[in-house]
C-alpha cells in the first residue's frame, strides 16, 4: 500500500499530543508531528533509501541511551524530548 499509513497519538512526557505515522506492512515508524511543534514532521532517517546527506544537529532522550552507542562532543544533546525548546 504505497502512500498509506497507519497512525497512533498518545501523550508525551509534555502532556501534549505525539502523533507516529508508521508503515501497515512492517510496521516501521516513518514520521513523528508533535503538538509541541506545530508544523513540523520529524522524519525518521533510517526510512531514507539514502541518508549519506543527512547531519544530526541534536541527540534526543540520551538518559536512556544505550552506552554502546556513541554521542557525538558536537551534538546539541537533551536528556529526553524537549518540550519547550527550539532547536
Amino acid at each position: 500500500m504505497p502512500g498509506t499509513t497507519n497512525s497512533f497519538t498518545n501523550t508525551g512526557d509534555s502532556g501534549r499530543k505525539l502523533t507516529r505515522r508508521f508503515c501497515p506492512r512492517c510496521g516501521s515508524m516513518l514520521t513523528i508531528e508533535a503538538e509541541g511543534f506545530p508544523g513540523m514532521t520529524l522524519i525518521m532517517g533510517g526510512t531514507l533509501d539514502d541518508a549519506s546527506w543527512l547531519k544530526p544537529t541534536v541527540q534526543l532522550f540520551c538518559d536512556s541511551a544505550q552506552p554502546w552507542v556513541p554521542i557525538p562532543a558536537d551534538i546539541t544533546k537533551f536528556a529526553r524530548m524537549p518540550g519547550y525548546y527550539v532547536f
